[in-house]
């Protein structure tokens, strides 16, 4: 299969593409291992010498023009960019399996959400509690002494790899960690969104990394297990750690797959304390709210806004965005008539919105392409007549968000 409109793809970008396709096209797991081998090699090469346009244009041409593919190429950059085989320049024989783990912790609160530094008697604890609860009892682990905002981890994949490699010869020699550089500042508008801590695991090539790989029999139970006495130790040192927040633990994991997962957890959260911010700050009821839920999205739906009036009002005074996730995006792509209507995502924004008492909703019927305000970025909402407005609270509510920490 010739490769569409690559006159200015570089060489390595159309060399993995063209070994993908040949992947996608193997009717054997012998030659399955062969063209994987030949990407992996590539792959490494380029987050070696920092290649990070390369591995974006891979992406987008694959996107544009091969989507068979692209979950494929996708899921071995971010596979290449948190884990590798660790080999001992002093012994050659010995060779360690090294994972970048995430840790997420959902956080809600109508406080400023907490991040930052940890006090090293806190990271000894919290390392000790993943040792005992979520790591294999032979793997080595070490803790970045950091509470992340999603903003504050690395976003390009050679930056991923980069703290991979740092992180993997801290925690086998037993020096300090190193620092994520990037720490922007926290917005304060943020009523929920998710925390991470970032930890490194290593075992011997071939052994288990997790707690519930020492049983394979045992399968998704162990995993279970892991995640329930995670939460359990948790409780003691969370609140010192999240002041005037409430929050949901959920299962260590690689750290692109954390990542998408706490961003997907967090919706919920983030829905039901907006309802509980504008109650507060306009000491009004939930049901004295209006919602107005419209589809997004350029060629698809890829989120719906959420946009508050009050009832028999038109101005939109806060909005949210809630974004869609692979299988959400193909639910909706297959059959705008599904069967199981439990499963469409307006629908659960529905019966969300409803469980926290806002009952009068609308529903917006077309997909309509994401704008921005040109002064501030932030998103646009729809408001009841259909118009595509900022969100303004009003001058004399108690929209203030105080400081706990």
């Amino acid at each position: 299969m010739p490769l569409k409109n690559t006159k200015r793809l570089p060489a390595d970008a159309g060399k993995l593409i063209n070994m993908a396709l040949a992947l996608l096209s193997s009717g054997s797991r012998i030659e399955d291992h062969f063209w994987e081998r030949h990407i992996d090699a590539l792959l490494i090469k380029n987050l070696r010498n920092g290649n990070q346009p390369t591995l974006e244009a891979v992406l987008t041409c694959a996107q544009d023009n091969y989507p068979e593919i692209y979950d494929m190429l996708a899921d071995l950059i971010e596979t290449h960019s948190e884990s590798f085989t660790w080999v001992d320049p002093k012994q050659p024989d010995v060779r360690w399996d090294a994972l970048l783990v995430a840790v997420p912790i959902l956080v809600w609160t109508r406080y400023s959400l907490p991040s930052g530094p940890l006090s090293k008697e806190a990271v000894k604890k919290l390392q000790n509690m993943l040792e005992d609860c979520i790591f294999a009892t032979t793997a080595r682990v070490g803790l970045a002494p950091n509470l992340y905002s999603i903003d504050q981890l690395p976003e390009q994949y050679v930056d991923t790899w980069r703290l991979a490699q740092q992180m993997s010869k801290a925690t086998l020699l037993g020096t300090a960690m190193p620092a994520i550089p990037k720490v922007p500042e926290q917005t304060a508008s943020a009523l929920a969104d998710s925390r991470f801590l970032v930890a490194m695991v290593m075992a011997p090539t071939g052994e288990a990394l997790f707690r519930w790989q020492e049983e394979p029999h045992t399968g998704l139970t162990a995993r279970q297990a892991s995640l329930a006495a995670w939460i359990e130790q948790n409780s003691d040192i969370l609140p010192t750690l999240l002041p005037g927040c409430e929050w949901e633990c959920l299962l260590p994991d690689a750290l692109h797959s954390a990542c998408r997962e706490a961003d997907e957890h967090i919706r919920p959260h983030m829905l039901s304390t907006v309802v509980r911010y504008l109650t507060e700050a306009l000491e009004l009821q939930p049901s004295a709210f209006r919602a107005v839920i419209a589809p997004f999205g350029e060629k698809q739906v890829t989120e719906y806004r959420i946009s508050f009036t009050l009832r028999g009002l038109n101005d939109v005074l806060y909005g949210m965005v809630w974004p869609l996730y692979e299988r959400e995006e193909d639910h909706l792509s297959r059959s705008q008539d599904s069967e199981n209507e439990a499963l469409h995502p307006a629908d659960e924004i529905a019966a969300l919105l409803k469980k926290n008492g806002v009952t009068d909703i609308r529903r917006y019927p077309d997909c309509l392409e994401p704008q921005y305000c040109d002064d501030c970025a932030s998103p646009l909402y729809v408001d009841p007549h259909g118009d595509i407005v900022h969100a303004e609270m009003p001058e004399d509510a108690n929209v203030a968000q105080p400081q706990l920490h």
